[in-house]
């Protein structure tokens, strides 16, 4: 119980100009990368002499560079809050078989929720993603080298950097404001907004449930394990395991 009102106190010292910051800073870095990238002859050459595709060197530029952010913000919150991993949901797990019974269930159950979105879309005037309605962001690695960099970018960089940030600090400010479940609703409508420019409407809607799902994980188990977990198995399906039997 002290522990919590010590908790409520850290996070409630955070303003609402420092979480928009937390939660641009990602975004800004990747797309300073990104113009990088497009300039850069050693980037070029990089790609062409070890024959990687264009789309896995920017997705491993974009994890890296919201990774770097949360780094940035962890050493920020840690000396002006002195807030913790600890207090950010990083805890040594009571049942471990529990919480991988309720990670692996919720990744079957967003997949169900993906293809009824999918298919509600299909009677919407939008797309589930920009543009082409058939494009899913993911590439096919054709070597050792691409599986690899997908592998750190999308199981580890990615699932990492957004639990941190959209479950670790954004929940617990949201749960200072509000009660849990407006907490959690409005969690999963900043995550999905933030997704809009990247993916498109139709996915934005299924990651607003999708991050329902996440968050409901971290709060039954005051845990950021279980959300890694689901989060990473969702990636490895939707990155990895779907493009390549596809």
């Amino acid at each position: 119980m002290v522990e919590n009102l010590i908790l409520s106190k850290k996070f409630s010292r955070i303003k609402i100009i420092e979480i928009i910051v937390f939660l641009c800073l990602g975004t800004t870095i990747s797309q300073i990368n990104r113009i990088f990238i497009l300039k850069s002859d050693f980037v070029k050459d990089f790609i062409n002499i070890y024959k990687l595709d264009f789309s896995i060197v920017y997705l491993f530029s974009y994890s890296f560079s919201i990774f770097l952010a949360t780094i940035i913000v962890l050493l920020y919150i840690k000396k002006t809050k002195a807030i913790t991993l600890r207090e950010l949901g990083f805890k040594k797990i009571d049942n471990i078989l529990k919480m991988v019974i309720y990670s692996i269930t919720a990744v079957f159950i967003a997949m169900i929720l993906y293809e009824v979105i999918d298919d509600v879309v299909k009677h919407m005037p939008f797309n589930m993603y920009w543009g082409d309605s058939n494009k899913n962001y993911s590439v096919i690695p054709k070597n050792t080298k691409e599986v690899c960099l997908i592998s750190i970018s999308v199981l580890f960089l990615v699932p990492i950097a957004e639990d941190i940030i959209y479950r670790g600090i954004l929940v617990n400010y949201l749960k200072t404001k509000m009660n849990i479940k407006n907490t959690i609703i409005t969690a999963a409508v900043v995550f999905s907004i933030f997704h809009i420019p990247f993916y498109g409407i139709g996915l934005s809607i299924y990651m607003f449930f999708w991050t329902i799902i996440s968050c409901y994980l971290y709060v039954k188990f005051d845990n950021i394990y279980p959300c890694l977990i689901f989060h990473a198995i969702n990636n490895l399906m939707a990155y990895i395991i779907f493009p390549m039997v596809a």
